[in-house]
């Protein structure tokens, strides 16, 4: 592995080539726009962003047991296409990408049959960008289409300063901008310890063998969904205090261990183009002892500011070894309508089944209610219903907050609160709910 790679690109890597799952750790993105587009004013925009911005130019090469970060020789292409709505799907499916693909963004502009509207298809490899990286190029795009003016996404290494250009047809970068600053609390790298809950490999023998006798081959691959109704908002400690029990009786165990995601993208590199996402394994026992308090504030500060978030404790925490990832957000990283200046909206892609890992829990808090999603591999859909069954009725059980809590994005601690809410675009996408 060359020098250079290092943090959560170097995990993904790692894992794409390590895996079976050679299409893994994709981010698609279906844009459906409900008012008239131009359609090759758009593929010329969405062509001018990408191929400005060179933290999308990354691309990967295997040389033995080496593998080095390049440089896609030319910028991704994007393809204009004639689609029925039922092939939406096919057309996301047939557009994966794995790790050594020569370029690792893919995009589409797709017109419907009459009268269904155009959507713009994208798709990012999640070694090079993570979700809001994601919501950042679909702005700078919508910009590019309404505006002429071509946004250069920096990556996280050239990230002083924002880069916009207007040329005769506005897609030629030309003029560096200072790049604003947002001032962030700094926390003492020691104050983020996540020792106490480090997962030994003792724990995760036990876990994963209960989580193994659960396993049907005959199951595909599936997503199961639940609305639950609160009387509050939940926070990421009172899902996971709801969720570990259940989850260990589910299983037959006293003792669960989930990786949970650690967003290390600090405020200052909200601009940025990147992959800033490590998990964090995490042994927790049934019994009520864990202080889930102190342990979401302990994941918040480890993600907070400019410290970077520490490396993982267990190396296995993107390997076959962690298997249960339960990941909470507040707020969507990528709002449903992009751009104030067009009617676009983000749409689901419901044909997309991504599992890395035996288990992905999701829940996103829009008010008082969550959505859970789990996406699972060879366990049958009807026990993940029983156990998201099982969990809403805990959650709901348990004594609605007494106050309401700050807005935070995923991965910011509760005092970096008042300088996001104050921030601008597109840091406004984080507090839109899902």
């Amino acid at each position: 592995m060359s020098p250079e790679l290092a943090g959560p690109e170097r995990d993904i890597v790692v894992a794409c080539l390590a895996g079976d799952e050679p299409g893994a750790y994709n981010i698609p993105v279906f844009l459906r726009f409900d008012e008239a587009v131009d359609i090759p004013r758009l593929v010329t925009a969405a062509e001018a962003v990408i191929g400005a911005s060179p933290a999308l130019r990354a691309a990967y090469t295997r040389r033995g047991r080496v593998v080095e970060r390049t440089r896609a020789a030319v910028p991704a292409r994007v393809e204009r296409l004639r689609a029925h709505p039922g092939e939406l799907y096919a057309v996301a499916a047939s557009r994966r990408i794995e790790v050594l693909d020569p370029t690792l963004v893919r995009a589409a502009v797709v017109e419907l049959d009459p009268p269904h509207p155009v959507h713009l298809f994208v798709n990012l490899h999640h070694a090079i960008a993570d979700g809001m990286s994601l919501n950042l190029l679909l702005r700078a795009i919508l910009d590019a289409y309404l505006t002429g003016d071509v946004t250069v996404l920096t990556g996280p290494a050239s990230a002083t300063a924002d880069q916009k250009g207007r040329g005769p047809t506005g897609l030629v970068p030309a003029t560096q901008l200072p790049a604003t600053q947002v001032s962030a609390t700094k926390v003492p790298a020691q104050a983020a310890t996540l020792d106490p809950w480090a997962a030994d490999p003792g724990s995760s023998g036990r876990f994963l063998a209960a989580l193994a006798a659960r396993r049907d081959p005959a199951a595909a691959p599936s997503v199961t969904e639940r609305t639950i109704q609160g009387r509050g908002i939940r926070t990421f400690a009172d899902s996971l205090a709801a969720f570990v029990p259940v989850f260990a009786g589910w299983l037959g165990v006293e003792e669960v261990v989930v990786s949970t995601a650690l967003a290390g993208r600090s405020i200052r590199d909200l601009r940025t183009i990147g992959n800033f996402v490590r998990l964090q394994p995490l042994a927790l026992p049934a019994d009520g002892s864990t202080d889930y308090d102190d342990l979401a504030r302990r994941l918040a500060i480890a993600s907070a500011g400019p410290v970077p978030a520490p490396a993982p404790l267990d190396p296995r925490s993107r390997a076959a070894g962690v298997s249960v990832v339960f990941d909470y957000k507040r707020e969507s990283l990528i709002a449903r309508r992009v751009h104030p200046g067009i009617a676009a909206h983000v749409v689901a892609d419901e044909g997309y089944r991504d599992v890395k890992y035996d288990l992905h829990i999701s829940l996103y808090q829009c008010g008082a209610t969550q959505q859970a999603t789990v996406t699972a591999r060879d366990i049958a859909p009807a026990a993940i219903a029983d156990l998201l069954a099982a969990y809403a009725d805990r959650l709901t059980a348990a004594p609605a907050p007494s106050a309401p809590v700050p807005s935070v994005p995923s991965g910011a601690s509760r005092a970096t609160a008042s300088t996001i809410e104050s921030a601008h675009e597109p840091e406004e996408a984080l507090r839109a709910c899902c």
